[in-house]
């Protein structure tokens, strides 16, 4: 996937091997330590496993990632979101000793460059809890913003702060007197922009759920997934190597 970012058929093509692959690590784990040496070496893998599979089970991430295979596989190409971000450029020559009113100018359209891989973005909003509703600012005096405020940004001040939504719905200004957060909504672009004043701007993507804008964290990129899931994976083959030597 890393090698084949620039072109989208063949990475949705990659990125559908990796969903099969990955989802028949513990499958081949099971077979392997299901026919154990003995009736007893079988009983105490299926009592280990069963342990290890409550815990995956509840991993939001291995749990879409099972739900992403079969996807691929049984109905269509997995939507990951935007693939790149293309920039392309224009030259102009001109004919010289030509009068100004005759000259020939010929516009080169060059090729679209591939950007940097930070700006790969693959979005999977079906792995993470969203932030917060922005529906529910601030009739229920934002709640869910305000946890959000403390844990995620570590906004310490957010507890004697105010929430006011402007009244086209578009804008959120957080505010103790002496600091200000302000958050605008981007229907358009499916997001919502932060800024803190005299400090840093961050984005996060926004989703429309039943008619309720929800605020998610931001995307994972999708080979940072891939890693990670893989990871997690390898961690409970090994445990299972070091249990059953």
């Amino acid at each position: 996937m890393k090698q084949t970012l620039e072109d989208d058929n063949v990475f949705y093509y990659n990125h559908s091997a990796f969903l099969a692959a990955a989802r028949t690590i513990t499958l081949y784990m099971q077979k392997q330590y299901k026919t154990g040496k003995s009736k007893k070496d079988r009983k105490d893998f299926d009592e280990w496993y069963s342990q290890k599979q409550l815990k995956m089970i509840a991993d939001p991430e291995l749990k879409y990632l099972i739900k992403a295979r079969d996807e691929a596989i049984h109905i269509e190409t997995i939507e990951t979101g935007v693939t790149r971000t293309k920039t392309s450029s224009i030259g102009l020559t001109v004919e010289k000793g030509t009068p100004e009113t005759e000259q020939v100018k010929e516009a080169e359209s060059k090729p679209s460059a591939q950007s940097s891989p930070r700006t790969v973005r693959r979005f999977f909003p079906e792995c993470k809890e969203y932030l917060f509703s922005w529906n529910d600012i601030p009739e229920n005096d934002g709640k869910s913003l305000r946890n959000f405020l403390k844990k995620d940004l570590k906004i310490n001040w957010i507890r004697k702060a105010t929430i006011e939504k402007a009244n086209d719905n578009k804008t959120i200004k957080v505010t103790d007197g002496k600091n200000l957060i302000t958050l605008k909504l981007n229907k358009e672009d499916n997001k919502v922009t932060l800024e803190i004043q005299g400090g840093e701007t961050y984005e996060y993507p926004l989703k429309e759920v039943s008619c309720e804008l929800k605020v998610y964290s931001k995307g994972m990129d999708v080979i940072e997934f891939g890693e990670k899931q893989l990871a997690k994976l390898s961690k409970v083959v090994e445990d299972c190597e070091k249990r059953f030597p």
